[in-house]
């Protein structure tokens, strides 16, 4: 770890993210039982995002596209931290209201175990890279914001956390996206349709 973020410990902004994205996603899922409107909204929004294409790419294909959506996303999550947070909150927030969504679906597919077959192999990777970015987000504007009252040097701990971005998010989705391709597709034929 370096110097810069030694003294920026990511427990407590990743805690926070960790809460914020689980309460989302289960006001999502919450929202999707509610009102079927909130599931056609969700899944036309994926279907305009080109998500729901991807089923025809090779896996070779598919792991380079999930990655770099993924870790565009993650960047934006990370910089958005530039924003006050704001950007940040607000991508974390979305993520976790469209995961809930997507397990209330999933319940009519597979139930919990289809649910957990499909997000579960590649999430554990996944997930806590997203969860990180926005901690080291919300590091940012903190350190923005002492900048701001003339405490701290953004431009110095922006470095640090860069490299940890580097050191620890991108790894992660690059694994979560060669499960995701590779591993998550077969398991859910097995569970779901016995192939």
């Amino acid at each position: 770890m370096s110097k810069s973020l030694s003294k920026h410990s990511l427990f407590i902004p990743v805690l926070l993210c960790t809460g914020i994205f689980f309460c989302c996603f289960g006001a999502g899922a919450i929202a999707a039982e509610a009102d079927q409107g909130v599931v056609d909204l969700i899944i036309a929004s994926l279907e305009q995002a080109g998500f729901y294409d991807l089923s025809e790419e090779d896996p070779f294909s598919l792991t380079a596209i999930i990655f770099l959506n993924n870790l565009q996303a993650a960047l934006l999550i990370f910089l958005g931290g530039a924003t006050f947070g704001v950007l940040t909150l607000f991508i974390l927030t979305t993520n976790g209201i469209v995961i809930g969504v997507v397990w209330h679906m999933m319940q009519d597919e597979g139930g919990v175990v289809g649910f957990l077959v499909g997000i579960l192999p590649h999430g554990i990777f996944e997930i806590p890279a997203l969860l990180i970015a926005g901690g080291l987000g919300l590091l940012l504007a903190e350190e923005l914001y002492h900048e701001l009252k003339g405490r701290g040097d953004a431009g110095q701990v922006a470095q640090g956390l860069g490299r940890t971005f580097l050191l620890i998010v991108i790894p992660l989705l690059a694994v979560a996206a060669i499960i995701e391709s590779f591993i998550t597709p077969q398991l859910l034929n097995m569970v779901l349709f016995g192939a």
